[in-house]
């Protein structure tokens, strides 16, 4: 057998009880892949530089015995018995919180927690929205009985809905259950589509003042809208008019804002203008400079 093959195992778990002969001299946790000085002592592979870092060769043993010896690194070897000594070390299940009680080699752990009842599941009903993790040998009870998002078959449609949305599934989705018309028309039980295209032509159906659209808010059936169109003439006149006051003022200022417009524009054309004859001027200027340069001679 390699010493590669007895390496101490991952993780660090609760040991059912840990014996000072296993704790490393220098980290003091459970000694890893164990390295034995020669006077006997048990060293974690990884800490055996840290023993000589900065230090001159040999230095004294971390034990402090009487017996211990002056180590040089050759004098730290690979420790075989104390790495099956560590492997085989009883240690709790991780899930002893979650009520495993077992007790089992460390070495073995992992095969142990594969198969643990005690172990985290997600609910079978994932998909359905459950974020709930719990122990594997509750999984049956909680997905059959407790999950709020276990499937439940709606008694008008049987479609299958989560518990968690029957209500909602009733009040917006069901296309078979009863439901009356919510104008208080006197029909009553009519499935979902039904309703929708009764609610189209009910006589209770509610509709807007033909004023609405200048301010007036009132709602009622066509007989109610009739007489409040009749005994709210005046009323409406009133709104027709201020809203007729609205938009001239509105139009007043759009009047204003467009004469704004075309007096800036005819003022930015007047800047341009100007412009162009300052340009115009600097260029005949510039050329009759130029023309006097070149007609006239230096008599020295």
């Amino acid at each position: 057998m390699s010493i590669s093959s007895i390496a101490t195992p991952g993780g660090l778990p609760q040991f059912v009880r840990l014996d000072p002969k296993h704790r490393c001299l220098i980290c003091h946790n459970v000694v890893r892949n164990s390295m034995q000085t020669s006077c006997g002592h048990r060293i974690c592979e990884d800490c055996v530089p840290k023993l000589f870092e900065g230090k001159n060769e040999p230095v004294k043993c971390p034990a402090g015995e009487v017996d211990c010896e002056e180590l040089h690194r050759k004098d730290i070897t690979p420790d075989p018995g104390g790495r099956r000594e560590v492997r085989n070390l009883p240690v709790f299940c991780i899930y002893k919180q979650l009520g495993c009680e077992k007790q089992v080699k460390w070495v073995e752990l992992d095969r142990h927690v594969e198969s643990c009842e005690y172990r985290p599941v997600p609910c079978t009903h994932e998909n359905l929205g459950c974020t709930e993790k719990l122990p594997h040998n509750s999984l049956e009870r909680h997905t059959t009985q407790d999950c709020e998002f276990r499937p439940f078959p709606c008694k008008y449609c049987a479609i299958n809905v989560p518990l968690k949305y029957t209500q909602e599934h009733l009040q917006k989705q069901c296309e078979e259950v009863p439901l009356d018309c919510p104008y208080k028309c006197g029909a009553k039980r009519l499935k979902r589509q039904q309703l929708n295209a009764h609610m189209e032509t009910c006589g209770r159906r509610p509709k807007e003042c033909s004023f609405n659209g200048i301010g007036c808010s009132y709602q009622g059936t066509e007989v109610e809208v009739a007489a409040h169109m009749h005994d709210q003439t005046e009323h409406h006149l009133q709104k027709l008019t201020l809203f007729t006051q609205e938009i001239d003022l509105k139009h007043l200022e759009f009047q204003r804002k467009v004469t704004d417009m075309n007096d800036e524009q005819e003022r930015m054309k007047t800047d341009v203008r100007d412009l162009k004859q300052k340009v115009e001027r600097m260029t005949n200027s510039n050329k009759e400079g130029r023309k006097f340069v070149t007609s006239t001679t230096v008599i020295y």
